[in-house]
């Protein structure tokens, strides 16, 4: 089984762009995360972790104050497979470069994964985005 959707939970600290500024609010909440664990608890994995552990990688972007430009964002959109399909996995991508689309795009990005064999191949635009998020990281306070 796949479920897959825009489920509005940022399950960990990695998935937002600043945990302070995300403190408290919607996306984030204890009753939000912990809703999204009980899909894990049912055996339910996360599939583009599997993959990508590292932070700074979302799907959505609010429009305002250029957010998307300097990578302040969520993941909020989750493809989660049952644990028989976890060994099929072989790549999750978040497509940031269709979040660039015109005339205006969606304030998310399309999430992609492969099962059994590798699909069309694409830039997802985050190697050329590496080099702004790792600047905002290192200037981002302890």
């Amino acid at each position: 089984m796949v479920l897959g959707g825009d489920l509005n939970v940022a399950p960990e600290d990695i998935d937002v762009w600043d945990v302070r500024a995300c403190h408290g609010g919607t996306h984030v909440s204890e009753r939000e995360r912990q809703a999204f664990a009980g899909l894990g608890r049912k055996g339910l994995i996360d599939a583009y972790r599997l993959h990508h552990p590292e932070p700074g990688r979302y799907t959505w972007w609010d429009y305002r104050a250029g957010n998307f430009h300097k990578n302040f964002g969520m993941r909020i959109d989750h493809l989660l497979v049952s644990a028989s399909l976890k060994p099929r996995v072989i790549a999750a991508e978040i497509d940031r470069e269709a979040r660039k689309g015109k005339p205006l795009p969606s304030d998310h990005a399309p999430l992609v994964l492969d099962l059994d064999k590798p699909g069309y191949p694409f830039d997802a635009g985050w190697l050329s985005a590496e080099g702004r998020i790792a600047e905002r990281l290192r200037q981002k306070p302890s």
